[in-house]
């Protein structure tokens, strides 16, 4: 998986969610714990390998909730408008 840095958004209650894109292409979206460890894992094996190969053709962009991973964890609420 080539090198991606971890980046952030804010939502519009304030809260920072930590991403990654690589690649080009139709996007493909994939959120923490949905074939994912997180935004800030380093990947090896069989783990590489999955994740280099629904990268190619695509731009690829992982994601952390709100409350997890590198994402804020410091939220106020927690709900279905504001999910964690």
């Amino acid at each position: 998986m080539p090198d991606h840095e971890v980046r952030f958004c804010t939502a519009l209650d304030g809260v920072r969610i930590a991403y990654t894109v690589s690649g080009e292409g139709p996007p493909l979206v994939n959120a923490r714990g949905w074939l994912s460890q997180g935004v800030d894992v380093v990947y090896s094996g069989a783990t590489l390998a999955f994740h280099e190969r629904l990268m190619q053709g695509r731009t690829y962009v992982m994601y952390d909730p709100r409350g997890l991973g590198a994402s804020e964890r410091d939220i106020d609420e927690v709900s279905p408008g504001n999910p964690a």
